[in-house]
């Protein structure tokens, strides 16, 4: 990152031309400084300005010659102009060497393991061997604002103040580094405050906003990064770091609000099974009460009179994910001629779907384009903040979602002749790589795994007396197991039992279908 290794050096002058040290050294700055430095992508650039290192005791450059108790041997030495990296017989870092008029030097910086090692052998002067004083991210800043500031330097204060806000909203800068996890904590801060009132002071938010992702030392649009948060802590946090023209007090006033509207607003989560009931149970849909609290469900029984099994079973999800404020709506079957294959009834549980999809999927341009109700997610906003008449807004925005889907004909059209009688090896070539290469797996690819897949092909030709093509497809799976990265659940729940049988018998079962709700239950019973 050179326009941060600019702005380390850049601010080192400034340091070393300011006649305000106030409570802490420029050893001390200098030294979380380029702590700081360490944070990013960054490269060597202590000898950009050397000089300044040295005379304010943050380097130390040590005549390599003069010192032999430090025992290094020329073998370790760099043979080069530029210079590079010296360790000892441990492999521990010593220093940068680097030759100098002739000689060689040796530099390390205050606080390191080499710099202690001088300090043990009375290399330094008392007066050097007290150890640097670590601030914390936003001390530093504040120091670096405050003498930006002082020297008027616009362009320093500026790129100060958008490093911390960026590295903030990217997560380079946490807890760890002295940042809070909470608005409540922004607040409260021993620095934050003082920061902001400096960014006020000098109109910060006035400066050119920047949308590309990774350009530090510009300004985040307020707007862009709002649009990327839906929790009200990020939100706020985001606020207060960009929205300058809103004083601490009316910030904290706003949020007071949002959080008690969210804390009163889960009883609004109780309209969402009415609104939804009013629609479906005409429709014959059954609701089923799960022990989830934020999950419905709700399914439908259809006959088959085409392949004698006990008949399919339909579903319809909706998951609320509350921090997030979205209400995401899946679409599942158990197929009845699958059913068959595996001598099962059908079931209310997740784990024993065969086909699920998001509605979101399947929702038509003209649905979707400029649709308020969607989230940028593609599923239905959800904010609990909100007025009971915008939530049942979106719920009936939902409903006429699911009154334009084709997910269920669709796939029951599809399987299983249409789908069978594809390419297999297209379709496994699709789940791998999407179409065209685009990594997107096209609706038509029925299932999510490669493993249930082969056995539905398997199965089928089985079924039609193919027993050529069974043996050949039994096979593919067998060196699949053997030779591809099939996890250890899969193999001993799915493919250990289905080859045990293949070679005992000669029958094809047909096991759980291979998705994400299967092999959630199965880690949760182990």
């Amino acid at each position: 990152m050179h326009e941060i290794e600019d702005l380390v050096e850049e601010t080192t002058h400034l340091v070393d031309r300011s006649s305000n040290d106030g409570l802490i050294t420029k050893r001390d700055i200098l030294f979380n400084l380029y702590r700081l430095e360490a944070f990013f992508d960054t490269s060597y650039t202590h000898f950009r300005v050397m000089d300044i290192l040295v005379k304010n005791r943050f380097v130390y450059q040590i005549p390599i010659a003069k010192y032999p108790q430090l025992g290094i041997t020329d073998e370790q030495l760099p043979t080069d102009e530029y210079g590079d990296w010296v360790y000892d017989q441990d492999q521990k870092e010593m220093g940068y060497a680097q030759s100098k008029n002739g000689e060689m030097y040796l530099y390390c910086d205050a606080g390191d393991w080499f710099w202690k090692r001088l300090c043990e052998l009375d290399i330094l002067p008392k007066t050097d061997r007290e150890s640097p004083q670590r601030l914390s991210i936003p001390q530093l800043v504040k120091i670096m604002m405050l003498e930006a500031e002082r020297q008027q330097h616009d362009d320093l204060l500026k790129q100060w103040y958008n490093l911390l806000v960026n590295a903030i909203l990217e997560g380079d800068f946490g807890e760890d580094e002295g940042i809070p996890g909470t608005f409540t904590g922004f607040l409260r801060h021993d620095h934050l405050p003082e920061i902001r009132d400096i960014a006020m002071r000098n109109r910060l938010d006035k400066q050119k906003t920047s949308e590309n992702e990774g350009d530090y030392l510009s300004f985040p649009a307020l707007k862009i990064n709002l649009l990327d948060t839906t929790s009200v802590e990020e939100a706020y946090k985001i606020r207060y770091l960009l929205e300058l023209s809103k004083d601490i007090a009316t910030l904290e006033s706003a949020y007071r609000k949002d959080q008690l509207a969210l804390e009163t607003g889960h009883e609004k989560i109780k309209l969402i099974q009415p609104v939804i009931d009013r629609h479906l149970v005409p429709l014959n849909w059954k609701y089923l009460q799960t022990d989830h609290r934020e999950t419905w469900l709700w399914y439908q029984d259809l006959s088959d009179d085409q392949y004698g099994g006990p008949g399919h079973r339909l579903f319809i999800q909706l998951q609320l994910d509350v921090e997030e404020n979205t209400l995401f709506c899946k679409l599942a079957i158990q197929h009845s001629l699958i059913l068959k294959w595996q001598e099962k009834q059908a079931s209310l549980l997740p784990k024993d779907w065969h086909f699920h999809y998001d509605l979101s999927g399947w929702l038509s341009d003209d649905f979707s384009n400029k649709n308020k109700h969607l989230s940028s997610w593609g599923s239905w906003k959800f904010d609990l903040k909100a007025s009971e008449k915008v939530l049942i807004g979106h719920l009936e925005n939902l409903i006429e979602g699911l009154e334009q889907t084709d997910y269920f004909n669709f796939v029951l059209a599809a399987f299983p002749e249409k789908f069978l009688a594809q390419d297999l090896q297209r379709i496994l070539y699709l789940l791998d790589e999407g179409e065209d290469g685009t990594g997107i797996i096209p609706k038509y690819v029925l299932f999510d795994s490669k493993i249930t897949t082969l056995i539905a092909f398997a199965k089928w030709a089985a079924e039609n007396n193919d027993v050529q093509q069974a043996e050949k497809i039994m096979n593919q799976i067998e060196e699949m197991a053997a030779t591809q990265d099939v996890s250890a659940l899969q193999k001993e729940v799915i493919i250990d039992p289905l080859l045990r049988l293949w070679h005992q018998k000669k029958t094809i079962m047909f096991p759980a279908v291979w998705h994400l709700y299967l092999v959630k239950s199965l880690r949760e019973e182990k």
